[in-house]
């Protein structure tokens, strides 16, 4: 499976988008309402209008944690994520969330 359709699903599971398994291997995701997407056709890297609110999503959200190394760890992704938007470099901000979410979802367990 292709690298970009992986990193989309994760972002999807991050967004909570609804996942409908039709049995036969085919796995939709819907969003906004009753809009169905299948893996391949997941935007979260080629449209700010999918990106963004993830973006908003993991700023809004707090790790807490008493150790100081991850909150250091946290705020370094924010920065870089940041910093990829103020390139206005979707494939950079995406691959950088996709790392955020990637870290969050190891120090979560």
């Amino acid at each position: 499976m292709d690298q970009q359709i992986i990193d989309n699903k994760l972002i999807a599971e991050f967004d909570k988008l609804e996942q409908v398994d039709y049995g036969d291997n085919t796995i939709i995701y819907r969003r906004e309402g009753n809009l169905g997407y299948k893996p391949e056709n997941l935007k979260y890297n080629t449209d700010w209008n999918w990106l963004m609110p993830v973006v908003k999503k993991i700023s809004d959200t707090h790790f807490h944690s008493k150790k100081i190394d991850p909150m250091l760890d946290y705020g370094r992704h924010l920065f870089l994520i940041h910093n990829t938007l103020c390139e206005l470099d979707i494939k950079k901000t995406c691959a950088e969330v996709v790392k955020w979410i990637t870290w969050y979802n190891k120090k979560r367990k």
